[in-house]
């Protein structure tokens, strides 16, 4: 956030910003509950949202808050992790911001594949997916991965304490 998107929310009052956190918060939370019980057993309407988004997209998680990292300066956790095949996995992201940043994401979602597949030397990220919860809006975009060696160059300038140059 701080190398490519540091303005995202600057003209956003704080309350507002703290309303939509601790809803975002809420409903990831909810999101995490049906996928670990394997339960539709809710009444939020944007968790409806989601478990008929994963039957419409077929998608079967199988993690959720997997903790990556380059073991070294970075951890975060990934939202979904969903299975494919025995060694192939879709990383997603929900949100439920006002209106989504595909472009945020990306960056957000290519970072987390690179250090997946480091983490798990037999595994293959196959897809990126933003599962965007906005009433009577909710959807799921494939986003495309950004190469591993701009990612690479990327956490090189915010180790180095350097202003990423974006030429990608």
């Amino acid at each position: 956030k701080r190398q490519l998107f540091p303005d995202e929310y600057k003209d956003v009052p704080e309350d507002v910003l703290q309303q939509a956190q601790d809803r975002g918060h809420r409903i990831h939370s909810l999101c995490e509950f049906v996928d670990e019980f394997n339960t539709e057993e809710t009444t939020e309407e944007l968790v409806l949202d989601y478990i008929e988004l994963k039957k419409c997209f077929g998608l079967v998680p199988i993690e959720s808050e997997y903790v990556v990292s380059d073991n070294e300066h970075f951890a975060s956790p990934i939202d979904k992790v969903f299975i494919t095949r025995n060694d192939t996995f879709i990383l997603g992201d929900i949100k439920t911001t006002y209106a989504l940043n595909e472009e945020y994401v990306r960056w957000q979602l290519s970072i987390y594949a690179y250090f997946f597949e480091l983490q798990n030397p037999d595994a293959k990220v196959e897809k990126l997916i933003v599962i965007w919860l906005k009433s009577g809006k909710s959807t799921i975009k494939e986003l495309a991965r950004i190469p591993v060696d701009i990612v690479k160059e990327l956490l090189k300038a915010e180790i180095e304490g350097e202003q990423f140059k974006n030429n990608y």
